[in-house]
């Protein structure tokens, strides 16, 4: 999926579980609430839910960007992401961990990567048909 798409995916989600506890929020407010100031206290309890979440979730996008920039590893949204191992060497991943690759200037070096370390310049790992491999 897209980088739009999810995002698309993620607004429908924050909004439908916003919607259910500003309902909820809302009718417990009505029921508990005395005369004094009710109107407000019905709008707060209406709008808080669709605050917090979409301010947690905008303050949390842009962590993760500067995040991915300062470390140089991608932030995970979309199909593909990538984490860098050393000089021209990277492990990606397409969708799904078990779809991963160590790459070497856009080489396919080792594919179905289950576990992998990095000791200083060597990566050590085995895939997911039990082979070891040792990198330098």
């Amino acid at each position: 999926m897209g980088f739009g798409f999810v995002i698309l995916i993620h607004f429908v989600a924050i909004f439908l579980l916003s919607a259910i506890i500003a309902l909820v929020w809302t009718v417990l407010t009505r029921l508990l609430s005395k005369e004094e100031k009710r109107k407000r206290k019905i709008l707060f309890a209406g709008l808080a839910p669709f605050i917090g979440f979409y301010s947690l979730y905008f303050l949390g996008l842009f962590g993760s960007i500067i995040v991915s920039e300062i470390k140089s590893v991608d932030i995970g949204i979309g199909d593909c992401w990538y984490v860098p191992i050393k000089d021209n060497c990277k492990l990606t991943f397409i969708d799904l961990p078990e779809q991963s690759y160590l790459d070497d200037d856009n080489k396919t070096l080792i594919e179905s990567i289950e576990f992998i370390q990095q000791t200083e310049n060597n990566v050590l790992g085995k895939t997911y048909d039990s082979v070891y491999f040792f990198t330098t």
